[in-house]
């Protein structure tokens, strides 16, 4: 494996590729050759050193979640799968291997979306009616939902600031926690506030019954 931090893996300045931009701007300034060459010695650093730090931010299971591309439907579907035995997620496995094999010879409806293939797997039933597939369809959406980053829950924090500040202190936690719903729905769905269209079900539910008594200074910061 290649390692950064390896001094003899670098190239020397002449060798390494900066662009054509900054040749042209080296160029226009008719540089000393030891000016030049000590940019590009900077760049070159410069370079190492965010690979370095890009590096230190991978997470520690990185292979797992390089192995998770086997699971989508036209790998597992293929004649030229990996077997389980050669990914990384196989310690993890408490169930039957033959499944991962048996699994291509059943006509799947849902070929395209990896989490509706995987549900579709989990619901599966042979003709005696027991899911065959249920404890590797289990393990696989299981694997799916493992969250390699806390990114999405700093967001979650950062909205919750946004929404209960100083002046709505007085906000419950249940309205609080609705608001967050709305507002991840739309930001995953891309939808904007002034674009969103109830369906008939939301507007059944706008009546006196869904205030509570104990949340109307809450319910008001809304």
């Amino acid at each position: 494996m290649y390692q950064i931090d390896d001094v003899s893996n670098h190239l020397p300045t002449v060798a390494c590729d900066f662009g054509v931009s900054l040749n042209l701007l080296l160029a226009e300034d008719n540089l000393d050759a030891a000016i030049v060459d000590d940019i590009k010695q900077r760049c070159r650093d410069y370079l190492v050193e965010l690979l370095r730090q890009l590096r230190q931010r991978l997470p520690s299971d990185v292979e797992l979640l390089e192995n998770l591309t086997s699971l989508s439907p036209a790998t597992v579907l293929s004649p030229l799968k990996p077997r389980l035995a050669d990914v990384s997620f196989v310690r993890f496995y408490r169930g039957r291997v033959g499944d991962w094999a048996r699994i291509g010879t059943i006509s799947w409806t849902n070929q395209h979306d990896t989490e509706d293939f995987w549900i579709e797997v989990v619901t599966h039933t042979d003709a005696s009616g027991e899911q065959d597939f249920q404890h590797l369809g289990c393990f696989i959406l299981s694997l799916l939902s493992l969250p390699f980053c806390n990114a999405a829950v700093e967001r979650v924090f950062s909205t919750m600031c946004i929404v209960k500040t100083k002046l709505r202190n007085r906000m419950q936690q249940d309205s609080l926690e609705k608001i967050l719903h709305v507002r991840a729905y739309m930001s995953r769905h891309k939808i904007c506030c002034n674009k969103f269209v109830p369906d008939k079900t939301m507007l059944s539910l706008f009546t006196a019954e869904m205030y509570h008594q104990e949340d109307d200074d809450s319910m008001l910061d809304i």
